[in-house]
């Protein structure tokens, strides 16, 4: 199964710091435990996200990426102030 990290605010709003999710999607596995809308409804992750596999920004992969059993997933929302 996929691991699922949250980090930051999305612990308290979650209740909860992991998940394991069996899916081979990264929006799917999201999106199975996404009560706070961290996706789309176009299926893409909303701005303000960042989304880590194994360490490394998912935006590096490209759209074709696919997850294996053993890879950690880290969602961390970027906050911004002025």
């Amino acid at each position: 199964m996929v691991r699922l990290i949250l980090k930051g605010p999305l612990l308290n709003a979650f209740k909860k710091d992991e998940f394991f999710v069996d899916e081979t999607n990264l929006v799917r596995a999201i999106e199975r435990i996404d009560e706070h809308h961290i996706i789309t409804n176009n299926g893409r992750i909303r701005p303000g996200y960042l989304i880590l596999l194994n360490g490394k920004d998912v935006r590096l992969y490209g759209e074709l990426l696919l997850l294996k059993e053993s890879d950690i997933v880290e969602v961390i929302p970027v906050n911004h102030g002025g």
